[in-house]
Order: C-alpha cells, then sequence, then structure tokens
C-alpha cells in the first residue's frame, strides 16, 4: 500500500441500482448484484494504488436518484477535483456504452474507450446524450445533477444476451482493471506496476518490454501456462523493497491465506497484494511470495492497542517497552501510518523468545549481532548441529 495519496483528483465509484431497485435482470443475473460486484473490485484496485477513493454504495441498498446525488456530492464535496464512475449494466444496444457529460470533453472517456476495446469487450465510441425535452441538459441525472463532478457513466451490455451475461460474471476484473488502468493515465499516475495484455502479446514481449525473465514474469503472476488472454492484467514490477526480501511459499494441501499470514507474522492483505490475488482461493502447488517478518504471531504473546488521536508508532513502542520495527513487523505494516481505531498487536516485551526468520544474506554472527546475544545461545536453542542456515528457516532468539 502506498503511503501518500497519489495525485490531486479524488474519485468516486457508483454502483448503479440496488436494494429494491433491481435495475435490468437476465440469464440468472441481476444488474444490482454485477455492478456491486465490478465497482468494489475497481475500489480495491483504485485504493491500493494508492488513490483517494469512495464507494457510493457497499452494500445491496435502496438509493432513488436525488438520495444518490446527495451522497455523491456529500463524498468530497461539490468539486471539478473529483471523477465518478457510474457503472451499469442496461445498455438498449448489444454493445458497450461510455457516456460522458455535455460540460466535458471528450479526454477521459477516449481513455477508458481504448483499453475496453483493447479486451473482448465490443465497444462503442464515447458520446454524450442530451435531454429531448432541453436539450442543453444532459439525460442522465447522473450528468445532469453531479455538479462540477466530471462524471461517466459506463454501460457495459445487456444481461438478456447470455453470452455476454455469463461472460461478464466470469471476466468483470478484466473490463475492471481496463477502467482503472484509464482513470490511473488521466489523473497522471506513475503507477506502472501493471500491463493489460493486448492483442498480439505473448509473455516473451511483455517480459521483455519490461526486463523481466519469463519465469519470473510468470512467478509474479502465479501462471502456470503461457497462455494470455486479450483483457488480462499482469504484475510487471517487482514487488516495493521485496527483491531480495522474501521467500517462496508451495501451498500445501490443507493451507489457508489465513494460516500461512498467521505462520510467517504477516497479514492476509499483504500477501494477496505481493501475489495479485483477487481472492481467498487457493490451488495446493501455487507459488506465493511471502513478505518476511521477524516476528511470529504464533510464537509470541502480545497485547492488542486500538490507536487513539495522536498516537503514533514510537510513542506507541516506547510506552510499551518495544521496538518501533517489531511492531511493523508483528502487524505486517509496510509504512508509519497508523489510523483512529485502527487494532495493533504489540509484542508483550516480558516474553523472553523472539522468532526471527532467516533471510538472504544472513549468518548466525549476522543475526547474534543484532539481537545482542551470541552465535552458540542461538545454536543451543535451536538445537542447531552447524552454522548454514537456509532462508525462510525460523530461529528462536
Amino acid at each position: 500500500m502506498l503511503d501518500r495519496i497519489m495525485g490531486q483528483k479524488k474519485i468516486i465509484i457508483d454502483a448503479g441500482h440496488g436494494g429494491v431497485d433491481v435495475g435490468t435482470s437476465g440469464n440468472g443475473f441481476k444488474e444490482k448484484d454485477l455492478t456491486l460486484l465490478i465497482s468494489k473490485y475497481m475500489f480495491d484496485q483504485l485504493k491500493d494504488m494508492g488513490y483517494a477513493v469512495s464507494l457510493v454504495r457497499d452494500t445491496d441498498i435502496t438509493l432513488n436518484d436525488e438520495d444518490r446525488m446527495n451522497k455523491i456530492l456529500d463524498i468530497y464535496g461539490n468539486s471539478s477535483d473529483v471523477i465518478l464512475i457510474s457503472n451499469h449494466l442496461d445498455s438498449d444496444e448489444d454493445v458497450a456504452q461510455i457516456i460522458y457529460a455535455l460540460r466535458d470533453n471528450n479526454e477521459f472517456a477516449n481513455l477508458i474507450y481504448n483499453n475496453l476495446i483493447d479486451t473482448d469487450l465490443n465497444v462503442k465510441e464515447p458520446y454524450q446524450l442530451r435531454l429531448p425535452s432541453d436539450t442543453s441538459k444532459d439525460y442522465y441525472y447522473i450528468h445532469r445533477n453531479s455538479g462540477n463532478i466530471e462524471p461517466i457513466m459506463l454501460q457495459y451490455g445487456n444481461l438478456s444476451d447470455s453470452n455476454f451475461a455469463q461472460g461478464f460474471n466470469n471476466d468483470y476484473m478484466k473490463y475492471a482493471d481496463a477502467v482503472v488502468m484509464a482513470i490511473n493515465s488521466y489523473l497522471g499516475g506513475n503507477n506502472s506496476k501493471y500491463y493489460i495484455v493486448k492483442s498480439g502479446d505473448t509473455l516473451y514481449s511483455i517480459a521483455r518490454k519490461y526486463n523481466l525473465t519469463v519465469d519470473r514474469l510468470k512467478e509474479l503472476n502465479n501462471l502456470s501456462s503461457n497462455n494470455l488472454t486479450i483483457g488480462q492484467r499482469l504484475i510487471v514490477e517487482e514487488p516495493n523493497n521485496m527483491v531480495d526480501d522474501y521467500i517462496t511459499y508451495i501451498v500445501k494441501s490443507g493451507d489457508t491465506l489465513y494460516s500461512i499470514a498467521k505462520e510467517y507474522g504477516v497479514s492476509v492483505d499483504d500477501i494477496k497484494g505481493l501475489n495479485n490475488l483477487s481472492s481467498n482461493m487457493l490451488s495446493i502447488g501455487k507459488r506465493l511470495i511471502i513478505p518476511f517478518s521477524d516476528i511470529s504471531s504464533e510464537d509470541v504473546d502480545y497485547i492488542t492497542y486500538v490507536v487513539k488521536k495522536g498516537d503514533n508508532l514510537y510513542n506507541i513502542a516506547k510506552t510499551y517497552g518495544v521496538d518501533v520495527k517489531d511492531i511493523m513487523s508483528f502487524n505486517g505494516l509496510s509504512s508509519n501510518l497508523l489510523s483512529i481505531g485502527q487494532r495493533l498487536k504489540i509484542p508483550n516485551s516480558s516474553n523472553k523468545n523472539s522468532v526471527y526468520i532467516v533471510r538472504k544474506g544472513d549468518t548466525l554472527y549476522s543475526i547474534a549481532r543484532d539481537y545482542n546475544t551470541s552465535v552458540a545461545d542461538i545454536m543451543n536453542k535451536n538445537n542447531l548441529s552447524s552454522s548454514v542456515l537456509s532462508i525462510g528457516q525460523k530461529l528462536i532468539i
């Protein structure tokens, strides 16, 4: 997670319909459910990229047009520094549509269009739509009543088309990724972590472009074959500060993200973020990148602390007689930023043992020096018969 907000503009994601307003339906799907699905995915991706982003609804609630618009205008205010994506699946044509407001130019809409046509979605060129009774006004309320906000309405298709309905339910993430990357480009973000697969791409051509090997590209994206699909999103950048600071874990029978995170003293979100996982499902044999944490929560006692106004990691660590790095490792934190109400696990300073996970370049001497102990003590406590260490090995200190 980035510890700064990228760009100046803020983003609102609107899941069309909701509650008693089902929207359109067809082939076993309801519009309100699928718009919420793609909207929440967009929100997660944009938040992970460091943007200020909010959802109009994150549950199945009913909002009439006035309530929805009041909520939109209340989130960040009536400002030109806000963009709005309103997701829908009620296109009256068998083609995706991108509609932008009369007051705006087509720059943002065209970025979305160019990204979506690189997927398998049939997309109509962006357009504006006027109210027949007053052509000086926008047809849709989301454009007409959104003040100074820059709104885009996306209608991905029609659920009455069985192929589209099932395809969207299966592949909504790649359409969302295309929109997210368009937002990033429009807001001037320099996040080059991801690449959207285009027609003619191969793993070799993408790996060469980003100075990676094919094997490393596959490992970063948990790919078991060389097959790619148009619109697929790939990680093409090594995880920040993790090139030499991670271990590779092979999923075994019975493993869950929670059990793996607990074993290595990191968070589930850290593992999902580093491995580009969109769900908690794991398959046996999958290779996962696990960030190092010096402390394993399985082996060390802790207390729970709720962050209050004015708190920082330094004063919390000082109060409990521990190091800041221990709190960060124990909680899987990648920055010093805290939020009021956040729950932190504080390792018990009275516990005489810590668990250290061996990383690249470590020796018994360097570990003993860092922890103010001796090589002999570490060897005795861990029943070691030699000084040879392996990356990922746990040592009781």
